[in-house]
């Protein structure tokens, strides 16, 4: 299984879960905790069904650059799969989780969309089917495994898209583990 997306040129999925339980285990042992942070693109399936592919690839790839331009050297970015990407936020609490997400949201703002993209056909719709992006995060903690991290993230993430009713969001603080 590769370890890169090759489109994005992020890590992959499987990536993401090897660094995950590395990442964790160093908690465990007292290392600097850590944030994983949920990146998703509002509005991209309906985007996808009135833009040929090759337009979602590109919002996809801006997405990646956007990130990689963020976050820097402050953690890998994964794509998780579809429209989602990780970020692993090394030596981060709440408010650098938070930060981060302010600022992809500033660095995605207007600018993965790209200039092609086609109104939707519809007389509802005002111009083009554009994107935005939500962001969700988790605070590692010793007692937590992979899959808990993901699903407290994923669910920070479910908020932010239903609270933007498909605008750029996220929540304002994370949710402990359950």
């Amino acid at each position: 299984m590769s370890s890169i997306d090759i489109l994005t040129k992020t890590g992959s999925r499987s990536a993401l879960s090897a660094e995950l339980d590395r990442a964790l285990r160093s908690v465990r042992s007292e290392a600097p905790g850590f944030a994983l942070v949920l990146v998703d693109v509002t509005n991209f399936k309906r985007f996808n069904t009135h833009n040929p592919a090759a337009l979602g690839d590109i919002v996809l790839i801006r997405l990646a650059e956007c990130l990689k331009a963020v976050v820097g050297n402050r953690g890998p970015i994964y794509r998780v799969g579809g429209d989602v990407f990780a970020v692993i936020l090394r030596d981060a609490g709440e408010a650098e989780a938070v930060a981060i997400c302010t600022e992809i949201l500033r660095a995605t703002h207007n600018r993965i969309t790209p200039p092609q993209a086609v109104h939707c056909g519809h007389h509802l719709c005002s111009g083009p089917v554009t994107v935005g992006v939500a962001c969700g995060f988790a605070l590692a903690s010793p007692e937590q495994n992979a899959e808990t991290l993901m699903r407290v993230a994923d669910m920070n993430l479910y908020e932010a898209k239903t609270a933007a009713t498909g605008r750029t969001a996220m929540p304002q603080t994370s949710r402990r583990t359950e």
